[in-house]
């Protein structure tokens, strides 16, 4: 489990996809409620 749990932050911070897709998320979301 540690090990699991230990990977998956490490995975995160190198992988900067996941922030990109954030970011288009944001953007599509904001407008959209506005």
């Amino acid at each position: 489990m540690r090990n699991k749990y230990e990977t998956v932050p490490k995975n995160e911070k190198k992988t900067p996809v996941m922030s990109v897709k954030n970011t288009a998320i944001y953007k599509a979301v904001k407008p959209a409620k506005l």
